[in-house]
């Protein structure tokens, strides 16, 4: 509806503001404002520290009530704080296993935060770090060892998931799936030479020096996790801003020659464009400053229909309206699932139809295998 699209004009001039340190256009803020349903649209897409920026930046006038900045500040207090947490729990880990010879490296996270204006206004979640299917099983035993593992850590095909000091911690054996068997075999031979190579990044962390991923695998690794989610379930604003604010950062280091070979040996090329599309147009990034903008009739639409499903659907789709009211009992809970990804998919392969087509098969296989295994557990249990 028409709310919903003055809503979320608001919320880019905010977002414009905060991340170009430039002034508000309070034309949009004129006569009365319907804050509270901002700062939702915010909260689902998770911004709000951006928001807090923004509105500090409108003239006195036009901003929201003393309680709603209050909120907000108190916000992006807890949010310093948590980076705090994470950087302090970060280093202890990385030189844990350093002493240990083990080369860690951070994905995401505390090192995207690094290129925003306010890094520590930066919504931070859980510290993944890539270790290497070679160290892995070492590292989950040298965790156990130091008691790290209790109940209730997790293992995926792609990560150790457990929380130490209130924090998630995700151990990557690799950094992620493609879903088209050939492309994922490639991209995880290219991870792995670029994560293990000469070329990462370092950060100082509280006087230890820590590592980031190089340049080339940041500038397409960033973009991937955004598109992988928003395939699977939905992505916020805030990664957006992400793939925004790395490029604008590394403007003079990203190399294109490289960068447009692996987009385009990962099939993420017109993924690429759409989202360029948005960030140049709704979030005024430089246009010179995205590699292989584009703005032919296809990727114009594609990009009304990607910002359409990020708005409704919110932060990795937790706020998508089928999800609601998941049935209790083990199979009625397997088929709600499907069909939330079923919906998901239907508008999804409007913008991917090769790549829903492969996630498709990977998801049932995986659906199948899942369920085989836990009916032969149960039968051997019985």
């Amino acid at each position: 509806g028409i709310g919903m699209e003055v809503t979320a004009l608001q919320l880019f001039a905010l977002l414009r503001a905060a991340l170009w340190k430039e002034e508000v256009d309070v034309s949009l803020f004129k006569g009365a404002v319907d804050w509270k349903a901002v700062s939702a649209l915010a909260f689902r897409q998770t911004v709000l520290g951006l928001l807090y920026e923004g509105i500090m930046q409108l003239p006195q006038e036009y901003r929201p009530e003393r309680a709603l900045i209050l909120k907000l500040h108190s916000w992006c207090v807890q949010t310093v704080q948590r980076h705090h947490l994470l950087n302090e729990v970060w280093k202890e880990i990385a030189g844990r296993l350093e002493g240990e010879q083990i080369h860690c490296v951070l994905l995401k996270g505390q090192g995207l935060a690094a290129n925003y204006p306010e890094p520590l206004r930066r919504a931070c979640g859980d510290i993944d770090l890539y270790v290497g299917s070679e160290n892995y099983p070492r590292v989950c035993r040298l965790l156990a060892d130091w008691g790290m593992l209790t109940e209730e850590a997790s293992e995926t095909m792609q990560h150790l998931h457990l929380t130490y000091r209130s924090v998630t911690l995700e151990i990557h054996r690799i950094t992620g799936v493609m879903y088209h068997w050939r492309i994922n075999r490639a991209f995880r031979a290219w991870s792995d030479a670029l994560l293990q190579g000469p070329d990462c990044r370092t950060m100082e962390v509280g006087g230890k020096t820590v590592y980031l991923p190089p340049v080339r695998f940041d500038a397409l690794f960033i973009f991937y996790h955004l598109h992988r989610h928003l395939l699977t379930g939905g992505v916020g604003l805030r990664q957006f801003c992400d793939c925004m604010m790395f490029l604008h950062a590394y403007a003079g280091e990203v190399d294109r020659s490289l960068l447009e070979k692996d987009l385009n040996e990962m099939g993420l090329m017109r993924g690429w464009q759409i989202m360029g599309y948005l960030v140049v147009n709704y979030l005024e990034m430089p246009k010179e400053e995205f590699p292989f903008y584009a703005d032919d009739k296809d990727v114009r639409e594609s990009a009304g229909v990607m910002l359409e499903l990020v708005l409704r659907n919110g932060n990795f789709g937790f706020f998508n309206p089928v999800r609601e009211g998941r049935p209790e009992g083990y199979l009625s809970g397997k088929l709600h699932s499907l069909k939330v990804t079923v919906h998901h998919l239907r508008q999804m392969s409007r913008l991917f139809p090769k790549e829903v087509w492969a996630y498709w098969t990977f998801y049932l296989w995986r659906g199948v295998t899942h369920a085989a295994t836990d009916w032969l557990k149960k039968k051997s249990a019985g």
